[in-house]
């Protein structure tokens, strides 16, 4: 049976799931937990990995730790 749907294959949205890498990103805001208590309000994530998430999930899932400690360590930002 053959559908006719036009619609681009995007992937489902999963705001547990790192956009980049798609392993757990371990967002406590996501898990219902105070968004203070996030790893991301320890540590800068660069604006140019940011520019990295593709269009459908930004601002929908959050980059995780690992991949902004490997950013930050091949490009040298701080």
């Amino acid at each position: 049976m053959s559908t006719n749907d036009s619609r681009p294959n995007i992937p489902e949205i999963d705001p547990l799931r790192c956009p980049l890498c798609g392993q757990p990103n371990h967002c406590a805001y996501a898990a219902g937990q105070s968004h203070t208590t996030c790893w991301c309000n320890n540590l800068s994530v660069p604006k140019p990995l940011l520019e990295q998430i593709p269009d459908q999930f930004r601002r929908k899932a959050c980059v995780c730790e690992n991949c902004v400690r490997t950013y930050i360590a091949n490009h040298g930002v701080l």
